[in-house]
């Protein structure tokens, strides 16, 4: 009876944990069996690795083979990923050994193989070298076109050895071929959005573009209100390329999330994320689901902007799901076969017509929608969900005479990277003062963090009672008057912060 191990990881949703691939290869009957709860991808490494090893110039022992995850409780979800691991310790459990089981002490391994024993990508190698850089390991083996994601999950608590077959990861471990740790590529590192899109583009609409740097400024969620062709999608577009770049760390997190995307070579998410899905969207499209928890909309759009076009045309069941995710800024899936729990800190913009023709209230062209089929379309997004809405901007159709307009030169005090700094500089001012953004304050925070004088105070009561708000919304109202004194870099709310705070909350 021969006994080998080598260390690697497991991905659980979008985290990942230690474990350790061992194999018993003993005498009777060929067979190789996997134990240790695996999926149907896992099963079949039994007949990937042994074609691998064949195809690779090694000898597959004969009599029974045990492959055992442990620890043995945890459902093993990446099958795949376990190959190479079985691979190298199946030849250091062979008699004689093809390698040496001392040398795999320390030593972790993640990756796929081909019949013919080349290294493939495989997903979730971030979160996985992440929690590996917890262990005592020294060096992980990955396929080569991962080593990238590898590096950044390890920050430096190992060595990453990218390789391209079974032979190569042999080859490493004993000692024939050199060692070339991975070197991380600036270039890979988070970025400033480059997607073209300028604020500057979007003629017309100056309050809607105050409102929208406001968001940017202060993390707030953010509503459009207007009909066909009054700028509602170009707006919201650009909200991504006026928030600062990701930090390494955010980049991460994010990165995690979209981890079903990174079996290729793409090792970082270095820019915002900014989703859109379509108003058909189901339930679980948007907040996550499955047999097995996966990250929904709400949770790919992690520190980035979630769009939602046309409102009212998503499922109200669907919608009203939001609610808690935009106070929590978290996300739990509850499943039969598991529960996850995703961050799903974003800024929300909506866009939505004011009614079914889109002309309601329009000073140039006729309603064809009745009053109450107008209200009807706007009763569609439920009040609570409504008041979790910071911002809520109505929008004019642009005269055709602005539109027109294309030769004239772009007003540069609306171009994005006139705003980016000040921008940048207003949410480092929140951080130092309340160590979240404006939008994020709880709700005592946001009084003192305003230091209403007793005339400020009485015109909001004023305001509160003349617009009916929420006592939501009045802690709302707050937060957006202190992000546009941050904008303007003043350490009091003014009376004029105040009341462009409670325009534009009810619908300026």
């Amino acid at each position: 009876m021969a006994i080998a191990k080598v260390h690697s990881a497991g991905l659980e949703g979008i985290s990942a944990y230690p474990l350790e691939v061992e194999v018993n290869s003993a005498g009777g009957v060929q067979q190789t069996k996997v134990v240790g709860l695996p999926d149907a991808a896992l099963r079949e490494a039994r007949d990937r690795v042994r074609s691998a090893v064949r195809a690779s110039g090694y000898s597959y022992p004969d009599g029974t083979i045990t492959v055992n995850l442990a620890p043995a409780q945890r459902r093993k979800e990446e099958g795949s990923a376990f190959d190479l691991p079985i691979a190298l310790t199946v030849l250091a459990a062979s008699r004689p050994p093809t390698l040496d089981p001392r040398k795999l002490e320390r030593v972790a391994a993640l990756g796929e193989l081909s019949l013919s024993g080349r290294a493939r990508p495989v997903r979730g190698v971030l979160a996985a070298a992440q929690a590996l850089a917890a262990t005592d390991i020294r060096r992980l083996l990955v396929p080569r076109t991962n080593a990238a994601a590898a590096s950044l999950g390890s920050r430096g608590q190992f060595e990453v050895c990218p390789v391209d077959s079974l032979t190569d990861a042999v080859a490493v471990i004993q000692g024939v071929r050199p060692e070339e740790p991975f070197e991380l590529d600036p270039a890979l590192l988070p970025g400033t959005s480059e997607d073209g899109l300028d604020l500057a583009d979007v003629r017309g609409a100056e309050h809607a573009k105050h409102a929208l740097v406001i968001a940017a400024a202060g993390g707030h969620d953010l509503l459009f209100v207007g009909p066909p062709g009054s700028g509602k999608t170009m707006l919201a577009r650009r909200l991504a390329g006026l928030l600062p770049p990701l930090t390494v760390e955010e980049a991460l997190e994010v990165t995690r999330i979209h981890a079903g995307t990174l079996a290729g070579s793409q090792a970082l998410i270095r820019e915002r994320p900014f989703r859109a899905p379509h108003h058909t969207a189901s339930f679980a499209a948007l907040v996550g689901g499955g047999t097995r928890p996966m990250p929904g909309e709400v949770s790919l759009a992690h520190k980035g902007v979630l769009f939602l076009d046309e409102l009212p045309e998503f499922q109200t069941y669907a919608l009203d799901s939001l609610r808690e995710p935009l106070e929590s800024r978290t996300i739990t899936v509850a499943r039969s076969q598991s529960t996850q729990t995703f961050p799903c800190d974003l800024q929300l913009v909506c866009a939505m017509n004011p009614c079914p023709c889109g002309y309601f209230g329009d000073a140039r062209r006729e309603c064809r929608c009745s009053s109450l089929a107008a209200e009807r379309y706007a009763g569609r997004i439920s009040g609570p969900l409504k008041d979790r809405i910071d911002l809520q901007v109505t929008l004019r159709a642009v005269p055709f005479s602005a539109l027109a307009a294309n030769d004239a030169p772009r007003d540069p005090a609306w171009a994005s990277e006139h705003w980016r700094p000040r921008i940048a500089e207003a949410r480092a001012a929140q951080l130092a003062r309340g160590g979240v953004l404006n939008a994020r304050l709880a709700d005592e925070a946001a009084v003192e963090a305003c230091e209403l004088n007793a005339a400020q105070r009485g015109m909001l009561a004023r305001a509160a009672d003349r617009h009916l708000l929420s006592g939501r919304g009045v802690t709302k109202v707050l937060r957006v008057a202190r992000t546009v004194a941050d904008l303007e870099a003043r350490e009091r709310v003014s009376r004029e912060d105040l009341e462009l705070a409670v325009f534009l909350r009810t619908g300026g």
